[in-house]
């Protein structure tokens, strides 16, 4: 299946599973079950992150200043625990 900028827009926001059953109800495949789709799409992303990913500005810092005040600190995300 390919999709278009606009489509992957439409789904931003929406858990991966979620998304994968949402273009397989639009447009259904036979060919690879959807849990199969939805792990290599969540392996391919921790791949590049592993790879290529780099903190936001300002984001080190962050973290530094919540810990030296002595404060906890948690991430909170829908991402899958990779």
């Amino acid at each position: 299946m390919t999709l278009t900028e606009a489509d992957c827009r439409a789904t931003m926001g929406v858990r991966i599973d979620d998304a994968v059953r949402l273009w397989f109800a639009r447009e259904p495949w036979s060919d690879v079950p959807v849990a199969v789709v939805t792990e290599r799409i969540v392996a391919g992303v921790v791949a590049h992150v592993r790879e290529h990913g780099e903190a936001i500005v300002g984001a080190v810092e962050a973290v530094t200043t919540v810990r030296a005040a002595g404060l906890h600190i948690a991430v909170a995300s829908s991402s899958p625990p990779y």
